[in-house]
């Protein structure tokens, strides 16, 4: 395995810490008292804070993309691929939540850039699997799939930008999983909700 430079492991450091504190919370000396580097060495490398982040902001969303390739490979067919995303959904949606609040609220030109650069990919990727979902025979023909990928994705970013109102006992990594769950459910044909039916129904046999 190639070794990572000293950049790339500040990015790495850098966005573990994003994740588990928020943007906002995570200082310059903060970043480099834990990875036992002068603060002049980050500044020297990236320039600026705002660098660094874009830069964070950018590899956090290469490893959810990578991680959601390798789930699509090792599934069987598209409700199984979304099934498996929600089984390691809780290792994602904190971190996630944490990072894209903080930018948005303190560094809403990065926030603007990445969302811009991102959302093509994102509905690209989506409208292939809903396609995909529908040669399956998981997925309802009749669906309208840019109708469907539109209130999904503005229903997950009403969560992450707090645009609606939640109930104060759910986290956002409730609702995002409810989201994805119960709207995949709503366009599954007969088989895609006894697969769906089934998952949850072991679930919560083993609380």
């Amino acid at each position: 395995m190639e070794e990572l430079s000293i950049r790339e492991r500040i990015v790495v450091h850098t966005t573990g810490m994003f994740g588990r504190a928020g943007v906002k919370s995570v200082r310059m000396d903060d970043i480099a008292a834990e990875m036992g580097i002068s603060k002049r060495t980050i500044y020297e490398i990236f320039g600026d804070r705002e660098m660094l982040i874009a830069e964070s902001m950018n590899y956090f969303h290469a490893q959810i993309h990578a991680k959601s390739e390798e789930l699509a490979r090792a599934a069987d067919n598209i409700i199984d691929e979304y099934l498996r995303m929600l089984d390691v959904w809780d290792g994602q949606a904190d971190a996630a939540y944490n990072i894209m609040v903080d930018v948005r609220k303190y560094y809403p030109a990065i926030y603007d850039r990445f969302m811009r650069e991102r959302a093509c990919d994102i509905e690209a990727r989506t409208r292939e699997k809903f396609r995909r979902g529908i040669e399956e025979g998981y997925l309802l023909e009749r669906i309208n799939i840019d109708l469907s990928i539109s209130i999904i994705m503005y229903s997950l970013y009403g969560v992450m930008n707090r645009s609606f109102i939640m109930p104060a006992n759910v986290s956002e990594r409730e609702a995002f999983k409810h989201i994805v769950s119960h709207f995949i459910r709503g366009i599954a044909t007969q088989k895609g909700v006894a697969m769906i039916d089934e998952y949850y129904e072991k679930k919560n046999e083993r609380k």
